[in-house]
């Protein structure tokens, strides 16, 4: 199985999932294999929500056809930029990683920085996050590894990463780190902050990847928001550029 980690601004999609009648990421990748006769058989690592962008999520595709081919094709996918890849065996599955990185940005209005940290210590260890995120029948019990609290450009920067999430729960995290007092495993993750300033960062295992050489020229995107698109323009950019790694400023 090829594994390829690729980037995309998620303003420009209508979710990760392949719907009907809607613009997706599943979805632009599986029309454009589609049109060029590749027959493959996908497995995705995260599958982001509606308006959140992603610069490090991981894709497996299983396939007769070698890498370059594969690279070649997916190339024609509309605003996804496939930069590495790694290469295992069929089993594997890429929703297994070792950690996700979480990044959510939101414009720093002189939030006590000191105060949030002190309250991001409480999500640090496995702990039981049914109340924040929506039920699906998944356990609930999820490990934070960590959660940086930084401000940078004018941005107000959380970093925070684990195994695994729950859907929602690293918004709802942040809106109580916001805006929560008490006990947030009481009180509950009562506010969801909007998903535009939510980015996946990486996705990563015990290996690495190999950057591809497909982006040696600056990327033509052009982001018409603030914050956020400015980010994710930069970052891109960086990758484009051959400037390998996305590492916390």
């Amino acid at each position: 199985m090829h594994l390829l980690k690729f980037a995309y601004d998620g303003s420009l999609f209508q979710g990760y999932s392949r719907q009907e009648g809607k613009i997706t990421v599943e979805g632009e990748i599986i029309n454009t294999m589609e049109r060029f006769g590749l027959k493959a058989l996908l497995k995705s690592s995260s599958r982001t929500d509606r308006s959140v962008s992603a610069l490090g999520n991981v894709i497996g595709i299983k396939s007769e056809r070698n890498l370059k081919d594969i690279i070649g094709i997916l190339k024609n996918a509309r605003n996804l930029y496939f930069y590495a890849y790694a290469e295992v065996d069929d089993s594997f599955n890429p929703r297994h990683a070792n950690e996700r990185w979480y990044r959510y940005m939101t414009p720093y209005e002189y939030q006590e920085i000191e105060k949030i940290r002190e309250k991001a210590n409480i999500f640090i260890g496995e702990h039981d996050f049914s109340l924040f995120s929506r039920r699906d029948g998944r356990n609930t019990l999820r490990r934070i590894n960590s959660i940086e609290v930084k401000i940078q450009n004018d941005f107000l920067v959380f970093d925070i990463k684990g195994e695994s999430f729950l859907w929602n729960m690293v918004r709802r995290v942040v809106g109580y780190l916001l805006y929560g007092k008490g006990d947030p495993f009481v009180e509950g993750g009562k506010y969801n902050v909007p998903p535009a300033g939510l980015i996946l960062m990486d996705v990563s295992y015990n290996f690495s990847f190999t950057r591809l050489e497909i982006y040696k020229k600056k990327l033509d995107i052009i982001y018409q928001e603030i914050g956020t698109r400015n980010f994710l323009y930069e970052s891109l950019r960086r990758i484009s550029e051959g400037r390998w790694g996305i590492e916390p400023q």
